[in-house]
């Protein structure tokens, strides 16, 4: 700041009253500061604490102009608490500036105030106050600028630490649940609350206008958007190449109604966010255990559907639940190998199958489907029926010849990747 202006012993006396008596500028000032976005959502002790700051700020302008630079030390360290504090707060930066600029002009205002009915002293303020309350605005806003930048630039390292923590506490199980507990909540997380998390396949559309750090923020911004979410509650980090994400569920709904409840908002996130190629999607669940689960879950399913043809970008694995509880269970996975039995030796029979119950088991769509006779189909179902001695409209023989020919596509399609993956491997 340049040395303030030489002023007459009048102003001096009216500026020092201001300095001494400041509570009618201040309260002025406060009225309007409170009108600007974020403020007003402000609790009792922060409104406490801009109150006092606007104290700081109007009595460091009237000790500058008077000279007293005994007390800029203090009071630009109080300034700068001060401005840290609103990043904490939830308040933006343009707010922050708004407020400034009100008060400038509040400021403004109470001095031509001082010098109503005399014509002197208004050109004193308009050729000697003024230019200087410009310069004083000019720098304490770029001041106010770096301060905060600096701040969010600390917190935003700080919270990157923290979510480094969570994924280790996580996916590792190196910390108990009050180390969950504790740093959730310095997260502004509820970790009572219950959780889906995703598991996103997604490219980088435009290196040259994005890095992949802000790829993956555009996307969890972008979800939690879809999902009605604020971005800071929607948890994330990379794993083993995908954006996993947990979002929060409302407390006390039940799993079946909060997965239908998501799933639309997904959809529409996976659709029309670009850069997104597939989404897994987990099961609810909660506590540091609940969110692996999940996130394992989310990722199984994201598998699944980057290997299937389907051109669907989003698979719950509440969808092949059965069939990987299945493949968990080697005696189960056998058994259920085995179901189709015989028929894998007549390619006729098991299309058949395939094309039946992708007709849902109706009978003239999947004739018409395979281009046959209805009685030909009908012999083709009780042949399938001898073979593997089954019932196909009983429910519990409907539900084994489901689970089997999902799991042998599932097997198909395994192979062909890695088919697929030596080929290339032999090409390069």
């Amino acid at each position: 700041m340049p040395d303030p202006p030489e002023i007459s012993s009048e102003l001096r006396n009216n500026i020092s009253a201001l300095y001494e008596e400041p509570g009618y500028l201040i309260d002025h000032c406060y009225a309007t500061v409170m009108s600007v976005e974020g403020y007003e959502k402000l609790g009792l002790s922060e409104r406490k604490d801009v109150y006092d700051s606007l104290c700081l700020v109007v009595r460091r302008w009237c000790s500058q102009v008077l000279g007293c630079d005994h007390t800029l030390s203090d009071e630009i360290e109080q300034f700068e608490a001060a401005i840290r504090r609103r990043v904490h707060q939830g308040i933006s930066l343009v707010s922050v500036l708004c407020a400034f600029r009100l008060g400038v002009k509040e400021l403004w205002l109470a001095h031509l105030g001082l010098a109503e009915h005399e014509r002197a002293l208004r050109e004193e303020l308009l050729f000697a106050i003024s230019p200087y309350l410009y310069e004083y605005a000019d720098f304490m806003t770029d001041l106010i600028r770096r301060i905060f930048i600096d701040e969010q630039f600390q917190h935003t390292r700080w919270r990157a630490e923290m979510r480094r923590q969570l994924f280790e506490l996580v996916f590792t199980g190196g910390l108990d649940e009050q180390d969950f507990d504790r740093i959730a909540r310095s997260l502004s997380v509820d970790p009572t609350l219950p959780r889906v998390a995703l598991a996103i396949d997604w490219e980088l559309i435009d290196a040259s206008r994005s890095s992949p750090e802000d790829t993956i923020e555009r996307l969890a911004l972008n979800l939690g958007g879809a999902v009605n979410v604020e971005a800071e509650h929607v948890v994330h980090g990379m794993r083993h190449g995908r954006l996993i994400a947990w979002i929060p569920c409302a407390r006390g709904d039940s799993l079946i109604f909060n997965q239908r409840a998501l799933l639309g908002s997904i959809v529409e996130f996976a659709n029309r966010t670009s850069g997104v190629r597939r989404v897994g999607v987990g099961l609810m669940n909660r506590g540091p255990k609940g969110w692996a689960a999940s996130a394992d879950e989310a990722t199984s399913a994201l598998d699944v559907a980057l290997r299937s043809s389907d051109a669907t970008k989003v698979l719950p694995y509440a969808d092949i639940a059965i069939d990987e509880s299945i493949r968990a269970n080697r005696n189960a996975l056998r058994y259920f190998e085995a179901v189709l039995g015989e028929i894998l030796r007549e390619r006729d029979l098991l299309k058949t199958l395939e094309c039946y119950f992708d007709s849902r088991q109706h009978r003239k769509k999947t004739a018409a489907t395979l281009g046959i006779h209805p009685n030909t189909l009908n012999y083709r179902l009780e042949r399938i029926e001898a073979l593997l001695g089954a019932e196909l409209d009983a429910p519990a023989w409907i539900t084994r010849i489901f689970v089997a020919l999902n799991l042998r596509n599932a097997a198909a399609a395994n192979l062909g990747e890695q088919i697929e993956d030596q080929t290339s491997g032999v090409a390069k």
